[in-house]
């Protein structure tokens, strides 16, 4: 079809240990979406793929680093898809089933400390849609029970 799919474990995914599962764990949320660029760069170097022509696409967490490249590389991507992602970690703590929050919280960080909440609100993808360059496509369910309809597309 011409097409290639790439799918990256970056720090944080499982399958590596408990320490590169916890590499992305709270103020180190960025490391993970860094990684994305790492691989955007190695997609360059590669003869038999076309740099110009990248789509992004991923679900729940995923989707939520779908958004983050939307903004953070722009320039470099042709286009993404979101699936139940999470627009703002804050909302999503808010707004997640309650037996999920806690376990959720050890990951993302805890919404309810004040510097980690700003934190959050700093590499929300809703709070920069502004440098979102390129077609995206959300696909939100009504009632999903990871990512909520309000964890997914806006600040309510």
């Amino acid at each position: 079809m011409g097409v290639a799919l790439i799918a990256p474990n970056v720090r944080g995914s499982s399958g590596f240990g408990k320490t590169f599962l916890t590499k992305d764990n709270g103020y180190l949320r960025e490391d993970s979406v860094k990684d994305i660029g790492a691989l955007l760069d190695w997609i360059a170097l590669q003869p038999e793929l076309d740099k110009d022509k990248i789509m992004i696409m991923g679900g729940s967490y995923g989707g939520y680093m779908s958004l983050a490249t939307a903004f953070h590389y722009a320039d470099r991507i042709k286009c993404s898809v979101d699936v139940v992602g999470i627009s703002n970690f804050n909302t999503f703590l808010k707004n997640t089933e309650d037996y999920r929050r806690d376990l959720r919280r050890v990951e993302y960080g805890d919404e309810r400390i004040p510097e980690m909440s700003a934190f959050m609100e700093k590499i929300a993808p809703i709070n920069n849609v502004d440098k979102i360059k390129k077609p995206i496509f959300i696909i939100q369910g009504k009632n999903d029970p990871r990512v909520p309809l309000s964890g997914s597309n806006s600040n309510a």
